[in-house]
């Protein structure tokens, strides 16, 4: 499997399709700037662990979902258009290590993009907005970006594991990740925060919005939820493995 994963890092090398992530989750810090400055009456002392919020906030709900469904979608598809899906299997490839080794590959670049969000987040509030910015605060902050992105990836899963079962559907499965990342935003609103997959890692961080309010969440309901969706892309990946295997 980790193998795959290194050909599929080969294969997002050569058609650069990685490049649509940086340019997308470069908008969290600075819609979040935008919002600060067009405020009327700005939030007080608005600083780093205000920005870092804010950008957890739009990752979570616009803009890291469909990122993460359209590459992955994408490497899966590749597979469907070149024509290699029954190639892999005579090697043997079995379906099931096949999509394991992308899901890996995808769980790097999603890291790799949460740690990318945070140096983004960094560098614009020394720039913009240094108050409370300082080496003790950097890790744990950047941290919070990681631990969302990586809970984001396991409440796409079972979406993910749906866009492997047929040809084309990655572009379906990137529409469908904006609207499930998009309705997080209502869901996390009405208190329903921890039951929802893609708020629901930001129980975990304990996460209180821009203004740092108290907002109690039930951490076991939050952890269940994602687990459900691990079970969940087992189930999905499971049946759609006897039907490759049929055909």
């Amino acid at each position: 499997m980790l193998l795959l994963a290194r050909i599929e890092f080969t294969k997002l090398k050569r058609c650069n399709v990685y490049i649509v992530g940086i340019f997308t989750l470069l908008f969290s810090p600075l819609i979040s700037v935008f919002q600060q400055i067009s405020l009327n009456e700005p939030i007080p002392h608005y600083g780093f662990c205000n920005l870092v919020n804010d950008t957890i906030w739009y990752n979570t709900c616009l803009l890291l979902p469909v990122t993460m469904i359209f590459l992955g979608g994408y490497m899966i598809n590749r597979e469907y258009t070149d024509n290699t899906l029954k190639n892999m299997f005579i090697v043997p490839v079995t379906y099931q290590t096949l999509i394991c080794g992308k899901f890996i590959a995808l769980a790097i670049m999603t890291m790799l993009y949460c740690v990318y969000s945070a140096l983004l987040t960094i560098l614009i509030s020394a720039a913009l907005f240094p108050e409370g910015l300082s080496l003790i605060s950097i890790i744990p902050e950047a941290g919070k970006i990681i631990i969302v992105g990586l809970c984001l990836y396991i409440a796409i899963m079972p979406v993910m594991c749906w866009c492997c079962g047929r040809k084309n559907r990655f572009m379906a499965a990137a529409v469908l990740g904006f609207l499930y990342g998009f309705f997080g935003i209502p869901v996390a609103g009405h208190g329903m925060q921890d039951f929802y997959p893609i708020t629901a890692g930001l129980t975990l961080i304990h996460y209180n919005g821009s203004t740092n309010a108290a907002s109690p969440h039930n951490l076991g309901i939050a952890i269940a939820t994602l687990l459900l969706m691990i079970l969940l892309s087992f189930l999905i990946l499971y049946f759609q493995s006897r039907t490759a295997n049929k055909e």
